[in-house]
Formats: structure tokens, C-alpha cells, sequence
């Protein structure tokens, strides 16, 4: 079986739970709408740029990491949740901010292999930024 290697930045919406996750309708693409039977590993990064640039230098600090595991209906939740903690506790800058995702496809030919047929490296989520401040009123 052909091993596909995606390595560029995907763009796969903003991250927000519970009103915009975008995780469930991006393993909804990868499987083609079919996720019986699938194997999986994932990992969560938080991103942010360190400095402005062509390319840009950014950090990735780790959040969560899978083991190769089924992919089940209890996935999306489980992950979610991981972030969404990490975040609450971590409290990183929202602004330029996001969160990176990698996602193995393993062989489901040969399940004893473990073997990825598909590694998206970069699928990101930008974090919703805190609204701003209003402007103060007039005699403030």
C-alpha cells in the first residue's frame, strides 16, 4: 500500500468547543464518511509565532499524544476534552495562537503492522481570540 505523507499546514477551522470543533468533520473527510474499522494515532500541539516572517518561526508545545488505537465513537470526546483542559490550565495567548494536529492513518490490510498509510502533520485550528474589550465610555 502506498504511505502518503502530507507534511504542509491544512487549514481545517477554528477551535472553540462545544460550538466549533473541528475535529469531528475533518475525520469525517479523511474516512470518506466511513470509520468502522480504523486505526489510528493523533497528537495535539499548541502552536503560536515566535517571530513574523517568510517562513515564520513558530513553537509547537505538546498537549496530548495517542497511542496507535480504534477509532470509536468515543475518539472525538476524548480528545476534545484532553485539549480543552490542557487549555483551561495552561491559558496560552489566544491571539495568533493555534492548535496543530497530526493524525496517522494506519493499514487496516494488516492490522498487526501498525504500519501508517496516511500521516497528516499539520492540520491546524486557530484558537478563537477573546473578544475585546469595549472602548471605555465618555466621562470615564
Amino acid at each position: 500500500m502506498p504511505f502518503i505523507d502530507i507534511t504542509g499546514a491544512i487549514a481545517i477551522g477554528t477551535w472553540d468547543p462545544p460550538a466549533d470543533n473541528p475535529l469531528e468533520p475533518m475525520f469525517e473527510a479523511v474516512f470518506d464518511g466511513d470509520p468502522a474499522h480504523r486505526t489510528i494515532a493523533f497528537g495535539a500541539r499548541y502552536a503560536y509565532t515566535l517571530v513574523a516572517g517568510g517562513p515564520p518561526v513558530s513553537a509547537l508545545l505538546p498537549v496530548v499524544q495517542s497511542t496507535v488505537g480504534a477509532y470509536g465513537t468515543a475518539t472525538v470526546p476524548m480528545l476534545t476534552q484532553a485539549v480543552v483542559e490542557w487549555i483551561e490550565r495552561e491559558q496560552p495567548e489566544t491571539k495568533g495562537g493555534a492548535c496543530t494536529f497530526r493524525v496517522s492513518l494506519c493499514s487496516s490490510v494488516d492490522p498487526s503492522l501498525q504500519r501508517p498509510d496516511l500521516q497528516l502533520k499539520q492540520l491546524s485550528s486557530t484558537l478563537r481570540a477573546d473578544a475585546p474589550e469595549p472602548p471605555p465610555t465618555s466621562g470615564e
